[in-house]
């Protein structure tokens, strides 16, 4: 998951296609990515995985579904 978003923050850099917000939320999601690694804990990772699929869909639906 820390490889996608790692190439999704690249994609980004060439295409300058979105804007800081999503630059931040695209490397909290790295570093959450990276210590989910090291934690074993299952509560964590559901609240991980609940976070960043609410978060994908809040984004897109934000950024495609709008009147502008």
């Amino acid at each position: 998951m820390a490889v996608m978003f790692a190439a999704d923050l690249s994609d980004d850099y060439i295409f300058h296609s979105v804007g800081p917000l999503h630059q931040f939320r695209v490397g909290l999601f790295i570093l959450l990515s990276l210590f989910a690694i090291r934690v074993r804990k299952e509560r964590f990772h559901a609240a991980f995985a609940v976070l960043a699929l609410l978060s994908e869909i809040l984004f897109y639906l934000r950024r495609f579904f709008t009147l502008a």
